[in-house]
């Protein structure tokens, strides 16, 4: 056996003039080659170091921005936010999370993304420029905006910071891009309500459908991706009844959120960071909890924006919660003088949450100064008593989102704030202390006793700030759906003939015998019977219905001939409930073709939200002006 102390045989086999050539030809290679990679350019990117953590439970995520040498939040007006806008690093990124089974996110790969740095490197390069500009702006303290503008917003105690905002507004209309995911089907997806409670959620995605200063069809140059999802067609068609389940609604977004992140590299490259969506359901911060990068890392526009739920300011959007019936705001703006409201307080609500008990329980119909109702008398107009009131009281339901803050501002009645947790819409820029009041839930009792204590000057001022507000919080030009044709010789009005909805011409129904028995609203066009997804009967000679080309008419309507008139009770009873429910489907599917939005104005509820957006993509808040 050989001796253990004998080399082993391989290192036995190297030759002097093996080594010889090894120091002579191969060190200098290896040399030469350090020096290369030393002072060839850097390709990697290098503008922002990111920190990771925290991101697997539905707490405040801790993805925070090293700022650039460069840069610096020294000043009380321009401070840096705690939040990100995307991680830059071309590793790859695997996910993490409690709930990782609920979407398997497919992993981009450096080469992939190392094509795309250079257009970020720009993004973030013209992001810098941009806060630079903003600061700037927020350490002016004179009365007028150094910029030209028509629109600018007056210098005043209901902004933070009037300079810094108005700067940050302009930067936005100068640079800010979104993309939008052409990804998904309707009525999930692109699609959401223009009326009702929600009707806010619908309002921005088709107002982002159609954006055409925002919005931009290269993702490359988008500083922002909106997933155009809607909760609330979630709730509609996936829920199932009754079932208290939201896992169905949640497994939907998990899937529709795996397939966009598998379909583009976006998601990936980010983790959602520099991501949005936007929710009016009460359950849209639940149930972006079944996506934890969405839950914690994503910019979410939300209504119910309660803290208490998962909601995180510095990342997050408040966004106004609007009641429209119509999908219009007309006649609901504007109010007498303050001398001409009599009634110190108002409110008239369901028995929805513990903070309405409380109210109720204390105040319901028992003083004549703080006027509140659990139901609105029957006589009372309730927008009415809105305009007739001071101070008009807005506790939280169930859920902290309310649409009554909006309904007073609208009514130009000062909002008194009663909730746990509620982050009032676009406070990063608003100062709601100067136009509002906010009480705790246990100053239930002493409200009356709050608001008198209020001086009349100090009232005074703070409506005259709501009124102010007011652009802040309408869609464009009062919101008002324009039509797409008019039909003067065909008017309609809403009709019952039993549980069911049509419309007739007002004029056979005064032929009627006993018309007021089946009149239930104000005569209204053909579109507007759509809009109210009321039945249209088309009552005519030889009139060819828009678009009849591709719609079926005869599917959502009723055509009733001209000899037909005094049959048309017997022909619309004839109508069984399940062929009437149908057409009314139908009638609210067709609805989307037969209105167009008024456009969005500068510094209305759309800019406004796209604002809060822009802020925390920018990475800053304005704080108070000294």
């Amino acid at each position: 056996m050989a001796s253990s102390d004998k080399p082993p045989a391989f290192c036995s086999s190297v030759r002097p003039s093996y080594l010889v050539w090894v120091l002579l030809v191969v060190v200098p290679l290896v040399a030469i080659s350090a020096v290369v990679r030393s002072v060839r350019p850097d390709t990697r990117p290098s503008l922002r170091t990111w920190r990771v953590g925290n991101v697997s439970g539905f707490g405040s995520p801790t993805l925070a921005l090293a700022p650039m040498p460069s840069e610096s939040f020294e000043s009380a007006d321009i401070a840096p936010s705690s939040t990100s806008s995307l991680p830059q690093s071309g590793e790859k990124q695997e996910r993490i999370g409690n709930n990782t089974e609920s979407l398997r996110i497919n992993v981009t790969t450096t080469e992939s993304t190392e094509k795309r740095h250079g257009g970020l490197d720009q993004i973030e390069a013209s992001l810098a420029r941009a806060r630079l500009a903003i600061k700037e702006a927020g350490g002016v303290r004179n009365l007028t905006s150094t910029h030209e503008d028509p629109d600018y917003v007056p210098w005043g105690p209901i902004y933070r910071n009037a300079n810094a905002f108005h700067r940050s507004y302009l930067e936005m209309e100068r640079i800010f891009k979104v993309f939008v995911y052409e990804e998904g089907e309707e009525p999930l997806v692109h699609y959401g309500p223009c009326k009702s409670i929600y009707s806010t959620e619908g309002s921005f995605i088709n107002a982002m459908e159609l954006d055409k200063n925002y919005r931009t069809r290269d993702p490359d140059k988008a500083h922002v991706y909106f997933l155009p999802f809607s909760v609330v067609e979630m709730v509609r068609y996936v829920f199932v009844r009754d079932s208290h389940d939201m896992s169905s609604i949640g497994n939907t977004l998990a899937d529709y959120v795996n397939f966009v992140a598998g379909t583009r590299p976006f998601w990936n490259r980010s983790l959602g960071a520099d991501h949005v969506m936007l929710s009016c359901h009460d359950w849209g911060p639940h149930v972006s909890s079944y996506v934890p990068h969405l839950f914690n890392m994503s910019i979410r526009v939300l209504c119910n924006a309660n803290i208490s739920e998962g909601f995180n300011p510095s990342k997050d959007v408040s966004y106004p919660e609007i009641h429209l019936l119509y999908g219009e705001v007309e006649g609901h703006l504007g109010g007498p003088a303050p001398s001409r409201r009599p009634i110190l307080a108002f409110f008239s609500g369901g028995l929805h949450g513990h903070i309405r008990y409380v109210l109720l329980e204390h105040w319901k119909e028992k003083d004549k100064d703080v006027v509140v109702y659990e139901h609105v008398p029957q006589g009372v107009n309730y927008y009415s008593m809105l305009k007739k009131s001071k101070y008009c009281l807005c506790p939280s339901g169930f859920e902290v989102a309310s649409p009554r803050v909006v309904e007073a501002i609208y009514a130009e009645c000062v909002p008194v704030l009663i909730s746990d947790g509620y982050v009032p819409p676009f406070s990063d820029v608003l100062n709601w202390e100067s136009f509002s009041v906010q009480v705790k839930v246990e100053d239930i009792p002493n409200i009356k006793k709050i608001l008198q204590s209020i001086s009349q000057r100090q009232y005074t001022r703070m409506q005259r700030r709501v009124k102010q507000v007011q652009r802040h919080f309408v869609w464009g030009k009062e919101n008002e759906r324009t039509k797409v044709y008019s039909l003067q010789h065909t008017r309609a009005t809403c009709v019952s003939p039993t549980p069911q909805d049509f419309c007739i011409p007002p004029s056979v129904a005064n032929t009627w015998p006993q018309p007021l028995t089946l009149i239930s609203s104000p005569p209204n066009s053909v579109v507007e019977a759509i809009y109210a997804e009321c039945v249209p009967v088309l009552i005519s000679d030889g009139y060819v219905p828009p678009f009849s080309d591709v719609l079926n008419w005869e599917s959502f309507s009723v055509q009733v001939k001209v000899e037909d008139i005094p049959n048309i009770k017997k022909i619309l009873q004839s109508i069984s409930q399940r062929q009437y429910t149908r057409m009314q489907r139908r009638v609210k599917q067709v609805q989307r073709h037969f209105v167009v939005n008024g456009p969005p104005k500068r510094f209305d509820m759309y800019h406004m939200t796209l604002h809060s957006i822009w802020l925390r993509r920018l990475n800053i808040r304005l704080n108070q002006s000294g």
